[in-house]
């Protein structure tokens, strides 16, 4: 039996990275720590957490954060979502003052870092302009299926292909199933959006996507040109499925032509869904592997970095652990002035929530499209779809990071949005 508490106690200089991180995966991901566990990978937990212990481990967290050359904002991460009762407290525990103090100072000295080297950040805007994607031009089939799950990064993926020339010789596009209780969830944002806009500013309605979110990006990032688009394949399929483990879906991916398959989305992938469908799974990930694995890649990328990355790697069972492919990085978003300050004045209660949207169904999938275009430009110089691995990575290298707590994550766009001019 393993007591939590007294492995905090003899870490006295905080250096036990696996318990701090083990500690933030309890938290955002299991909702609940407990006080012992009857494994060392601390997985298998069968005592109650009493409310002294969770004082005691919210001040490790803190110490642990403060120990390091610079504050450790996945710790951060997790001490907001205590601190917003986002896991299962102990009954009679009451959040620290010492804490709460720590996470309001971290909060507001959070400041993006300095980039060091911005002429090698690629800018969205010219490099769309500088693709020539035509329904004339000459098209080379290559024999791997692509997998069409998520609408604009179907398209933004459906525009990379375009831009090499390239179509692939079997696309799988999926139809997510949804019960009606998540469809009718999935419309209120939809429709408080839609409500907002015409009531108190009808022209903007006609910028609200499918899923509720905007295209409020400057005109230089030209996303009208690739989110327009649309690859037409006479060898493609339509499956019905909620996630890429479905049989139906597994089933159509094995069949599917060539020995790689590009993915898009559908959830985490099992070892046996790899194994039935026996095909490298390309992935495209917002972040630099293994630095950033895990959830809001390119919010964690900012945060470290200044600016967003994207990795082309292929997909194995563990959390973007497998072989990386390529590279790459971008300038951060610009946005359109007149499009923010009317969303800052008419729909202020989820104006974060809408920007956050915004950048996942618009920015993210053009970086993963361009990484993608990348990766396929090296296919056309003659290398080999499912052997373009540049590395291997290891699963004890690089972080897990998990979704940002809203907090954490609006004060982080906030930054980004005064950070670049808006025209």
């Amino acid at each position: 039996m393993v007591s939590l508490i007294e492995e905090i106690k003899k870490d006295l200089d905080y250096k036990n990275q696996f318990l701090i991180d083990r500690l933030c995966f309890l938290i955002d991901v299991k909702k609940i720590i407990h006080k012992a566990y009857s494994d060392n990978d601390l997985k298998q937990g069968d005592q109650t957490l009493t409310a002294p212990d969770l004082m005691q481990i919210c001040d490790y967290l803190k110490s642990a954060s403060e120990q390091k050359e610079n504050l450790d904002y996945k710790i951060v991460n997790s001490l907001l979502k205590i601190q917003s009762g986002e896991i299962v407290w102990p009954e009679k525990f009451v959040f620290s003052e010492d804490v709460a103090s720590f996470l309001y100072k971290a909060l507001n000295d959070l400041q993006l870092p300095k980039i060091k080297n911005k002429s090698a950040l690629c800018n969205i805007g010219s490099w769309v302009n500088a693709v020539s994607v035509s329904p004339g031009q000459a098209i080379k089939k290559m024999d791997f299926t692509f997998v069409k799950w998520n609408e604009t990064l179907g398209k933004a993926y459906s525009f990379a292909l375009m831009s090499q020339n390239i179509l692939p010789t079997s696309v799988i596009k999926v139809r997510p199933t949804q019960s009606w209780k998540r469809r009718v969830l999935g419309l209120l944002p939809i429709m408080f959006q839609k409500f907002v806009f015409i009531k108190l500013k009808p022209g903007l309605l006609n910028t609200v996507s499918v899923k509720g979110s905007l295209n409020i990006f400057n005109e230089d990032h030209c996303l009208h040109k690739v989110y327009g688009d649309r690859l037409v394949i006479k060898n493609s399929m339509v499956v019905n499925a909620s996630n890429i483990n479905e049989h139906k879906i597994v089933d159509a991916m094995k069949k599917g032509n060539g020995s790689a398959l590009l993915f898009s989305g559908g959830g985490l992938v099992r070892q046996n869904t790899f194994e039935q469908v026996n095909k490298k799974f390309i992935h495209m990930h917002p972040g630099k592997l293994p630095e950033v694995r895990g959830a809001d890649g390119f919010f964690w990328s900012v945060l470290l970095n200044g600016y967003p990355s994207c990795s082309a790697f292929y997909q194995n069972v563990g959390i973007d652990t497998g072989g990386v492919i390529h590279e790459e990085s971008f300038e951060l978003p610009m946005f359109n002035t007149l499009l923010i300050s009317e969303l800052e004045s008419h729909a202020k209660s989820n104006f974060y929530d809408v920007v956050y949207r915004s950048i996942l169904d618009y920015y993210d999938p053009m970086m993963r499209a361009i990484t993608l275009s990348d990766v396929l430009e090296k296919v056309n110089a003659g290398s080999s779809i499912d052997d373009l691995e540049l590395r291997s990575q290891k699963e004890i290298e690089g972080r897990n990071y998990h979704f940002m707590h809203p907090s954490l994550r609006n004060k982080l766009i906030e930054l980004i949005l005064n950070n670049r001019e808006k025209v």
